[in-house]
C-alpha cells in the first residue's frame, strides 16, 4: 500500500492535508485533522520541509506515523481474512487521528470534493487539470450549491440549455466535454463512498457531439505559405516556419520544444542509406515516437540552429497564425460546418480563419495519405491510440479521392480487361 500525502488547498493561506492511497473496492481520500501553511510543505516528498520549526516538525512525525500504522493495519486484516476497503479504512483514521467533533467528519460539499479530486489528482496533467477547471467554473456558475442526488438526467439537460444560452454560448462539442467531465467525478465520488447515484451511467446521460468540419491544407498551399516574404515581420515568419515544421512532421503544438538537437538521431532505410529523425517523447500521451524530418522540415530547423524557436500561448499563436496566412495569400472561401450551441451552421469562411495549430496536424496526416504512407504507419508517427483516431484527422476532398481513383492503373485495366457482354456484340 502506497500513502501519499497532499495540500488540500496549496492556494490558500492555511490548509489542510490529505491521505491518499488504493484500496480494494476504491481510491481512499481521508482529509487529515491537520493544517499547514502551504510555504511549509515540500511537494516533492509530501512532507513539511525540514529545520522550518516546531510546528512542521509535529506534523511531518505524525504523517510519518500514519503512513506506517494504516499499511500494517492492512496486513494485520488480511492476515486474518478480514476483508476491508475504503470505509473500513475510513473508520480506522477516524480512530488513528483521534477525530473529536463532527466538523472534522463532516463531508465536503459535492464542489468542494470536485475541486479537491481534479485539482490534487497525482494522475491529471496541468492540461487536464485546465479542462476540469474549466468545466467545473460552469458547473458552479449554473448550480452553486447542487447536491449529489440532484444530478439526473434531467437536471443534465438543464445544464445543457445553460450552456447553450450563455452571451457567448458553447459549442455541443465543447459542453459535451465538460459534461464528460461530470462523468468522471461522479463516478470517482460514487467509488469513494460520497454518493449512491448511479444516474450518470444511464443511457440519458450521455454527451452531446456534433460532427464540425476541420481543414487540412494542400500542398500548394504550403508551398504557398513557404513562399511568403515576412522579412519586414520576423515575429510572422517565426510563427509561419514553426507551423510549417509542424506540417512537415505532424507534431502537436505542445511538442515543438522536443524538436532539438539532443533528441535528433540518425534513421537507416532499407537501402542502406541514412537520414535525421527525431525522438519526440509525446506530453499528452506519453508515447515515444519517431519522426523523420522531411527535407524541407531539416531546412527551417537549421534556419534556427536546429532547434525550433520559444513558442506562444495557442491563442496568440493562433491568431498570428491567421495573419500569416491571410498576407501569405490563403484567402480562397471554404465551406465548413461549425457547432453553434446545440445546432450546426453551414458557413463560408476565407481559408485563412480557419487555420490553427492543429491544423498542421490534419495537414500531415492527410498529405501522407495522399502519398500512399499506409494509415498504420501514419498512426505509429503521430502517437495516435487507434486508427479511427488517425482517420478523423484525414481530410481527403472528394475531388482528391476521384482523382486518384482515376489515375490508379489497376482501376484503368478493369474495364479494359472486360469481355464484352453476349447481348452488346
Amino acid at each position: 500500500m502506497n500513502v501519499r500525502y497532499y495540500l488540500l488547498k496549496p492556494e490558500a493561506e492555511r490548509t489542510h492535508i490529505r491521505l491518499d492511497c488504493h484500496l480494494p473496492g476504491g481510491r481512499l481520500r481521508y482529509r487529515l485533522p491537520l493544517t499547514l501553511k502551504p510555504k511549509l510543505w515540500d511537494a516533492k516528498r509530501q512532507r513539511p520541509h525540514t529545520g522550518k520549526g516546531e510546528e512542521a516538525k509535529a506534523v511531518r512525525t505524525a504523517l510519518d506515523k500514519w503512513a506506517g500504522s494504516l499499511p500494517a493495519w492492512y496486513s494485520l486484516k488480511l492476515a486474518e481474512g478480514v476483508d476491508v476497503g475504503v470505509d473500513d479504512a475510513r473508520v480506522y483514521l477516524d480512530t488513528l487521528t483521534n477525530r473529536a467533533s463532527a466538523a472534522d467528519t463532516a463531508k465536503a460539499s459535492p464542489l468542494e470534493w470536485i475541486a479537491d479530486y481534479f485539482g490534487t489528482n497525482p494522475e491529471y496533467s496541468k492540461g487536464t487539470k485546465a479542462s476540469h477547471r474549466q468545466a467545473f467554473n460552469k458547473l458552479k456558475a449554473f448550480a452553486p450549491g447542487f447536491t449529489w442526488a440532484d444530478v439526473t438526467p434531467e437536471w443534465r439537460k438543464r445544464w445543457l440549455t445553460h450552456m447553450y444560452g450563455l452571451p457567448k454560448p458553447l459549442s455541443a462539442n465543447t459542453a459535451g466535454g465538460h459534461i464528460k467531465c461530470l462523468k468522471v467525478w461522479l463516478r470517482a465520488a460514487q467509488e469513494a463512498g460520497e454518493h449512491t447515484n448511479g444516474a450518470y451511467s444511464g443511457r440519458g446521460f450521455t454527451r452531446p457531439r456534433a460532427t464540425t468540419d476541420k481543414i487540412a491544407l494542400s500542398a500548394g498551399h504550403l508551398d504557398t505559405l513557404r513562399a511568403a516574404d515576412f522579412a519586414a515581420r520576423p515575429g510572422l515568419e517565426r510563427i509561419r516556419d514553426m507551423f510549417l515544421i509542424a506540417c512537415y512532421t505532424g507534431l502537436r503544438r505542445s511538442e515543438y520544444p522536443r524538436l532539438n538537437p539532443s533528441n535528433r538521431v540518425p534513421l537507416q532505410l532499407e537501402d542502406g542509406s541514412t537520414i535525421q529523425a527525431f525522438t519526440v517523447a509525446q506530453p499528452k500521451t506519453g508515447k515515444t515516437v519517431i519522426v523523420p524530418i522531411a527535407a524541407v522540415a531539416l531546412e527551417l530547423l537549421d534556419k534556427y540552429g536546429g532547434t525550433v524557436p520559444k513558442t506562444l500561448k495557442a491563442q496568440p499563436f493562433n491568431r498570428h497564425l491567421k495573419t500569416a496566412c491571410k498576407l501569405a495569400g490563403l484567402t480562397d472561401d471554404v465551406e465548413r460546418r461549425v457547432s453553434v450551441g446545440d445546432a450546426v451552421e453551414v458557413q463560408r469562411l476565407p481559408l485563412y480563419e480557419c487555420v490553427s495549430s492543429h491544423t498542421a496536424r490534419r495537414t500531415f496526416v492527410t498529405l501522407a495519405s495522399e502519398v500512399g504512407v499506409p494509415i498504420e504507419t501514419i498512426q505509429a508517427v503521430v502517437g495516435h491510440a487507434t486508427i479511427t483516431q488517425t482517420l478523423s484527422y484525414l481530410k481527403t476532398t472528394q475531388r482528391a479521392h476521384a482523382v486518384r481513383l482515376a489515375g490508379n492503373a489497376a482501376w484503368q485495366r478493369m474495364g479494359a480487361a472486360a469481355e464484352p457482354h453476349k447481348g452488346e456484340q
